[in-house]
């Protein structure tokens, strides 16, 4: 795009609208008072800008009688945070007015409202800097960036405000120009809320889609037509003569960046198009910069950061980690900067900081409210100190953005290039319009820099080829709906095609894979922590990552240890995960270390997985054999602590559309246990308790989940069970094998009333078996009422069954429903075929909370003994 147009947008972006705020007086008003803290708030949840946010202002009164020539109602919005109020001026434009102070509780959800959690999201606004917009706005201008131009101001209290005047009047909130989609002639503002008599929920940054949200007025910014980021994108695709200012984009992005604005998703863009030269070109245009020079203080808050939680970033004059501040809009940077290269990238960040300048930051900070100059030194220094960091930071996010690029071609025919060199590959698309042959896309890729290159063609019958000596560089062309034709004739491998629609041909060379598997790429969000939920590229890694753990008998296990996860083309969850958890028991003094692995294969549901072990706090309570031994007081002589190595590859198959899953592996284990004096092990001596024992064998298990809700199911089944075999080797003489299996099922038959919940399982040993691998029974998870490991045989059973009843919804720092379950248990052991005594039984009740997708239970059970069984989850 030529510098002139790009001129003439920012000319037009900056340029106010007629009118001033018709104030004919100033007023006083406070940001949030209500952030207003002592010193153990403020070192628990953060200073932040609570400071700012409790200070008076002295700011102008908005008149929407007489601002534009007079603002109309549209429509108020703003469910999840801010209070918003959209308008349209006389002047042709649309306006938005957002509060200050935020609401977050509002987009929460019921289980947080009036609870401890909705208080710490709401005291959190105090981490954002009240006025972010008025302090982003000049350095967004220095930057050659597009933007709105906001204004400070109480809103009037005026009749005209209608049915909103209440909500409204009084607020203190900014207003500024909102960049819609223009559709001149057809104004779409009539056809909604003109009058201000209706209210459309959402966030204020609602679907551009929405009634009233076009306008036929001047478009922002002097385009020729201004759209949302859907439609944006659409265009992109649909029409080569559609091209992304993509140098535009990084400056913006490089700048969200400085201001340590992390809140980039898609629909905090809007796009401005300019038809020049046959072509249209798409300016960005940011808006929404409430969490710019956002500063997340205190004690809890670095606690949530060391445990991932990406987004609690702080305006510091040192860059926090870069996954912070783009894992918001990772997908959109991915699509929109894949075509520059490292140099675009230098030129581009050191033109930002050319244009920031510090005049241009005094200028930023000389317009705050003169109420907030306290803090002008320290944001001065801290924006100059970031400014000159930048080209550093921008390199470093270029070098993680180069690793796995991802091209994007059109619907249109098309032609794809790859020219394979040593030391990488030049990239080129061409596709011919109205009889023009045009690039749409052009690049070198480095070996150095880059691993693989995916070429995604999408519809059109497109040409693939990709020739060259060849290289260590992978090439991946993923073709679209059309008719392709993909070509490999280079000679150095590492090439694959991907097609599954269309009548495609397929030129294969030396190493070419080529695959017609469907794929449907799952869908994308972030998690509570920021985490991206789908991720084809990239890694990260730890030297340590915390951890812990519960262990029966060890009680908490605490530990870490370093941990890395690689993502992959078509790999999900990911292409492999490891780690290796160093973990000690404080109450036992007993030291564990286990390593894991995970690796799936490309475009399937099939993985690999390798777990190894040494744990020095194995344990279980070791009677003897029968179903009627006596209790052994002290309890303790029954206990059995253990060492023990286990190193365990497996393979793994879900089915039934992910609701089963089925794994075999191999299984190395030597056990070396040490009973309690005069317990039963020293006075049976079984098989296994003398000194080390090891094993080889073969273990397989399944699991099939139907349940219809897995924190409280109220119905459905489930199914889980395994089976080993330990061949003739090590210390076993003799094969023995064995087979468990356990099955849930739950009835609603009055819908949301109670809950029969119903288990039976067991478990059968053949063969000399080592003590360890006995059928046992007793505890939590096969008969409460009893011990843990109470009896043990070479068969056992065991069922049970629990009525539950939800009772009310229940506030215990979040909202959930407290419930109550009457219980019945009962089990028997066999050893040798023979059974002495009856059948085991015990009964009782306890309590259960359900609240986010979870549930916490306590029970009390009546058997041999009465015990307290405590549950994360319900018992089964």
């Amino acid at each position: 795009m030529t510098r002139f147009v790009r001129a003439l947008a920012l000319l037009a972006a900056v340029a106010a609208p007629a009118g001033g705020l018709g104030a004919q007086a100033d007023t006083t008003a406070v940001a949030g008072a209500r952030y207003r803290a002592g010193s153990l708030q403020q070192w628990l949840w953060g200073g932040n800008y609570r400071t700012l946010w409790a200070t008076p202002l002295r700011v102008p009164i908005l008149d929407p009688d007489t601002f534009a020539g007079g603002l109309t109602p549209l429509r108020a919005g703003g469910d999840f945070a801010s209070n918003t109020l959209h308008l349209r001026g006389r002047d042709g434009r649309r306006y938005v007015f957002r509060s200050v102070d935020k609401n977050v509780g509002k987009g929460l959800g019921p289980e947080f409202e009036g609870t401890l959690v909705e208080w710490v999201v709401q005291d959190q606004v105090s981490a954002s800097h009240p006025v972010a917009p008025l302090l982003a706005a000049p350095l967004l201008e220095a930057a050659g960036v597009l933007h709105a131009t906001p204004r400070l101001a109480v809103m009037a209290d005026r009749a005209s405000l209608g049915q909103h005047r209440a909500r409204f009047a009084g607020m203190l909130g900014m207003i500024e120009e909102r960049p819609d989609e223009n559709r001149p002639g057809d104004d779409g503002d009539e056809d909604a809320d003109a009058a201000g008599d209706g209210e459309q929920g959402g966030d204020e940054e609602d679907d551009a889609d929405a009634a009233g949200d076009t306008i036929a007025g001047p478009p922002f910014a002097g385009a020729d037509v201004v759209k949302g980021t859907e439609k944006f994108l659409d265009d992109l695709e649909d029409d080569p003569e559609n091209r992304v200012d993509a140098r535009a984009y990084l400056a913006a992005r490089l700048m969200d960046i400085l201001m340590g604005d992390w809140d980039r998703h898609d629909d905090q863009w809007r796009w401005a198009g300019y038809d020049r030269g046959g072509l249209r070109w798409w300016l960005p245009i940011p808006r929404d910069r409430d969490n710019a020079f956002v500063m997340h203080e205190g004690v809890l808050m670095a606690l949530a950061r060391s445990m991932g939680f990406k987004r609690m970033v702080r305006f510091d004059p040192e860059y926090p980690a870069l996954s912070g501040l783009t894992v918001q809009s990772e997908p959109l940077d991915r699509r929109l900067l894949s075509e520059l290269p490292r140099a675009a990238w230098d030129s581009v960040a050191r033109a930002v900081q050319a244009r920031v300048t510090d005049p241009a930051i005094a200028y930023a900070v000389v317009g705050l409210p003169d109420a907030y100059r306290s803090w002008g030194e320290w944001t001065s220094a801290t924006l100059r100190a970031r400014r000159d960091a930048l080209h550093h930071t921008a390199m470093q996010w270029y070098a993680r953005m180069a690793t796995d690029v991802d091209v994007h071609a059109t619907d249109a025919d098309e032609t794809l290039v790859v020219e394979r060199i040593p030391g990488g590959a030049d990239v080129r698309i061409t596709a011919r319009v109205d009889g023009r042959e045009m690039t749409t896309f052009q690049r070198r890729f480095l070996s150095g820099e880059t691993e693989e290159v995916r070429i995604h063609l999408q519809g059109g019958d497109d040409r693939a080829v990709v020739r060259g000596p060849g290289g260590d560089l992978g090439i991946r062309v993923v073709g679209g709906g059309g008719d392709d034709v993909l070509a490999d004739s280079s000679a150095g491998g590492a090439v694959a095609f991907y097609d599954h629609r269309g009548d495609n041909q397929f030129v294969r060379g030396r190493g070419t894979r080529v695959d017609t598997r469907a794929w449907e790429q799952p869908e994308d969000s972030t998690s509570i922590t920021g985490s991206r939920m789908y991720r084809d590229w990239g890694s990260t890694s730890s030297l340590f990552s915390p951890w812990a753990d519960w262990r029966r008998g060890a009680g908490l296990v605490v530990g870490g240890g370093p941990s890395g996860t690689r993502w992959g083309f078509r790999r999900q969850p990911y292409a492999l995960s490891h780690s290796l958890h160093v973990g000690f028991a404080p109450v036992e003094r007993r030291w564990l270390a286990k390593y894991s692995l995970a690796v799936h294969p490309e475009n399937t549901a099939r993985y690999w997985t390798l777990d190894a072990l040494w744990s020095g706090m194995e344990y279980l309570r070791f009677p003897g054999y029968g179903n009627d031994l006596p209790r052994v007081e002290p309890r303790s002589l029954n206990e059995v602590w253990m060492t023990r190595i286990r190193v365990e590859p497996a393979f793994n198959q879900p089915f039934m559309a992910g609701d089963g899953e089925w794994s075999l592996g191999a299984v190395f284990q030597l056990t070396n246990p040490n009973g309690t004096a005069g317990g039963p092990l020293e006075t049976l001596r079984p098989l296994g308790s003398r000194g080390s024992f090891g094993q080889l064998g073969l273990r397989s298990r399944a699991e099939i989940d139907r349940r219809d809700d897995g924190a409280f199911p109220r119905s459905g089944w489930r199914l889980e069970g395994g089976a080993a075999a330990w061949a003739p080797a090590l210390d076993v003489e003799e094969p023995f094998a064995h087979v468990e299996l356990e099955a849930n099922a739950y009835l609603s038959p009055f819908g949301g009333g109670p809950v029969l919940a119903l288990r039976a399982g067991g478990r059968h040993v053949w063969g000399d078996f080592p003590f360890f691998e006995a059928a046992f029974l007793g505890g939590g998870g096969t008969l409460r009422g009893f011990a843990g490991q109470r009896f043990a045989g070479d068969a056992a059973a065991y069922g049970g069954a629990e009525l539950r009843q939800p009772l009310f919804r229940l506030n215990v720092g979040v909202r959930g429903t407290l419930g109550v379950l009457a219980l019945a248990d009962v089990g028997q052991v066999w050893f040798d075929g023979w059974s002495a005594g009856d059948w085991h039984t015990a009964v009782g009740g306890g309590v259960f909370f359900l609240a986010l997708g979870q549930s916490f239970t306590v029970a009390v059970a009546n058997g041999e003994q009465t015990k307290v069984h405590f549950t994360l989850g319900m018992p089964f």
